[in-house]
């Protein structure tokens, strides 16, 4: 007998308590093995919408189908306590939409209409009487509705909804292949032609219900028992690893002839859809290895704690997840027996700022030693430069103050002592070593690589010695996917791609949907940033038109008097999630702009009821905030003197430009807010930052 999983089932399943998720789990497995047994005492629940109960325990109990249409099949659509599962039942009906034949689990209006929370459907009628509808505004119909996937139950709402909260509100309770219409319509734009859920059939090959491109994103069929195992036993699965939205599974499961990047802001699935197309790949040929790789090693590590449930483990053996400095040693390791030892960044940084106090006497007059050692790391080694004439020529982007020839000179003394003290102690910089790797394979194009494809996650903080060895890397025998945003871009200044031969021009695609922040925490966090981000190549990421498919409560933002009151509001804040929203400590983080700040988030947990917590909740600065996701985040000491930080802003036109300084704060700042999943606290001791005021989040 077919078993069928529903998307809700699966985020149901996260809710309860990890005993309760582990006898659901032994429940499922038992009807998948054998659906007759007794001891699932299946029992009819009241009604016509044909639901079934299965016994869990005294107290647990699965609704599921066990026919659609006159066929047997176990379709498993939820798992509650006795009185919530029942209730559920009643409320939900599993219905084949009469125009995209797609199967749905559709929440009934009227339950909805109940809600004190929910307007009745009367109530939407007579709004729609003072001023036009949405969907008269885009002369959408009834029948329009339907062809796109709207269940028939919820039409009348929709036609007549006006007010973009209306349509969100009622988008909560849609099935997932309906809410896109939906969104669309929010924009004040005409959903997409319709795609049926089956292409037209001979007689007598029969339609199957549920598999249809259309329902993947809402139903999974299950084919491998293990793969079943998996999804129920492991902690980490979640329900992106089998349900995955037709716009995010059209860009993974593709192969492309060149390189391809998916962008999109905080939280609309770039890494989901990089690890489903490296999946797609290892799938699609069995002898190839592929390579996800990202900057840094908590991010690496990520990468492989998500891939794990994701993919079998014939597929995690043929996916290697490491960061790109890993995989450059490890290649360069390969090609360059006995090389020079890779620096580490601190060992670089001790040394640079050695030499450079070392040749003090020789700098030119207001020449700073901390401009010497920045101009080292961000214009010489960076982009590989080891003569005079090519640093005499090199531009310095978006500096203000120019430097002149001899001053330039000078510094280039200063540059090569550096490059001598290297070869002394036979070490090597990371970017040398990336540079020596392009110039290898450029030279040789015919050497081994290990990797078919290369997934690259975060791309937005790759740097040009990086996409040098990258691009010969490939050189049309290895396939490049990037995934990243432009807004979250906090390690490296942005650079044209162009040059090194990846140019992405009409092979890039954005991501609107955001699947993991609430509208309000996001809605508060884009106004940080303007509606459209370029690159150096003049590509445009555009963030109108994101819209969130959660809901929650607003953002909260608050000024205190004092450091010590801030500490007392967010021990109070903390206390609240754990009465009164039960909130588990190892689902909150703190962040705060530098560890300079990190005594007062401290102080704010050892005064909550989250003091002594095995798993406390995580604290750490925003740099270091990039890839983690929290149920509830608070975001602290953000004064006027803290973000911006004076240390950069001193730096502005001698160091960095102004705007590059400016912009990698804000992001800086975005991505620390972008980490909540449903609950968010912004604080600041004194005069906030010019960044919040810009929001106007103090009324």
């Amino acid at each position: 007998m077919p078993l069928i999983v529903a998307q809700s089932f699966m985020k149901q399943l996260k809710r309860l308590t990890e005993r309760e998720q582990g006898m659901v789990s032994n429940a499922v497995l038992g009807l998948q093995y054998d659906p007759t047994s007794a001891r699932h005492n299946l029992h009819k629940v009241d009604g016509r919408a044909g639901w079934w109960s299965s016994y869990v325990n005294d107290d647990l109990r699965i609704i599921l189908r066990k026919q659609i249409d006159g066929k047997s099949m176990m379709v498993i659509c939820w798992a509650d306590h006795h009185d919530a599962a029942y209730r559920w039942a009643r409320n939900h009906v599993l219905k084949q939409h009469p125009t995209t034949g797609a199967m749905q689990l559709v929440e009934i209006p009227e339950v909805v209409a109940d809600s004190p929370t929910s307007p009745s459907g009367s109530e939407c009628q007579s709004h729609a009487e003072g001023s036009s509808s949405s969907c008269a505004k885009l002369g959408i119909t009834h029948d329009d509705l339907l062809s796109y996937g709207i269940p028939e139950l919820w039409v009348p709402s929709v036609l007549n909804a006006k007010s973009e909260k209306e349509l969100l509100d009622i988008g909560e309770h849609l099935p997932s292949d309906a809410i896109d219409a939906v969104l669309k319509i929010t924009l004040g734009e005409r959903p997409d032609s319709p795609q049926l859920a089956e292409e037209p059939k001979a007689q007598d090959e029969p339609a199957k219900p549920f598999e249809s491109e259309r329902e993947k994103q809402s139903w999974w069929v299950v084919t491998d028992d293990e793969d079943l195992r998996a999804a129920l036993e492991s902690a980490e699965w979640d329900t992106w690893c089998v349900y995955l939205h037709p716009s995010q599974r059209a860009i993974a499961e593709r192969t492309y002839k060149g390189a391809y990047r998916v962008s999109g802001s905080a939280g609309t699935g770039k890494t989901v859809v990089a690890l489903h197309h490296a999946r797609h790949l290892l799938r699609t040929d069995p002898g190839i290895l592929v390579l996800v790789t990202t900057f840094s090693d908590n991010l690496a590590m990520d990468l492989t704690n998500r891939a794990k449930p994701l993919m079998r483990p014939r597929e995690l053996e043929r996916c290697d997840t490491r960061t790109f400095r890993d995989f450059g040693i490890e290649t360069y390791d390969k090609l360059v027996p006995g090389h020079r030892r890779v620096l580490t960044n601190d060992e670089q940084k001790n040394i640079v700022d050695q030499v450079v106090l070392e040749n003090k006497g020789i700098l030119p007059k207001g020449i700073l030693p901390e401009f010497v050692a920045s101009e080292f790391e961000r214009v010489v080694d960076t982009r590989g430069l080891t003569t005079w004439e090519s640093y005499r020529d090199a531009l310095r982007r978006g500096v203000l103050r120019r430097l002149s020839e001899e001053r330039r000179a000078a510094l280039w003394k200063v540059f090569e002592a550096v490059r001598r003290e290297f070869r002394t102690r036979g070490v090597i910089s990371t970017n040398e070593m990336f540079w020596e790797l392009a110039e290898q394979y450029r030279a040789d194009p015919g050497k081994p690589r290990l990797y078919a494809h290369v997934v690259v996650d975060e791309s937005q903080d790759l740097c040009e010695a990086e996409l040098a060895f990258l691009s010969a890397y490939a050189q049309g025998k290895v396939r490049l996917f990037f995934a990243g945003d432009i807004g979250q871009r906090i390690i490296r200044y942005s650079f044209p791609w162009k040059p090194f031969g990846i140019d992405l021009r009409g092979r890039s695609r954005v991501l609107k949907v955001n699947y993991r922040t609430t509208r309000q925490i996001r809605s508060t966090a884009d106004r940080l940033m303007e509606d459209k981000s370029e690159d150096a190549d003049e590509i445009v990421q555009e963030r109108k038109g994101t819209v969130s498919l959660l809901s929650g409560p607003s953002p909260e933002f608050r000024q205190f008097d004092s450091v010590a009151d801030e500490i007392d509001g967010v021990a109070a804040w903390l206390d609240r999630l754990h009465d009164e929203q039960n909130v588990s400590s190892q689902a909150v983080a703190i962040f705060f702009r530098s560890d300079k700040e990190r005594e007062r988030a401290v102080a704010a947990v050892s005064k909550s009821k989250y003091a002594g917590s095995p798993k406390p909740p995580k604290l750490c600065a925003m740099l270091d905030a990039k890839g983690l996701e929290y149920q509830a985040v608070v975001v602290m000491a953000c004064d006027a003197d803290v973000i911006p930080s004076p240390d950069r802003l001193a730096e502005a036109d001698i160091i960095a430009g102004l705007k590059e300084i400016y912009d990698t704060e804000r992001n800086l700042l975005y991505v620390a807010l972008t980490r909540a999943r449903d609950y968010l606290l912004v604080t600041s001791a004194g005069v906030p930052s010019e960044f919040l005021l810009d929001m106007n989040m103090f009324g």
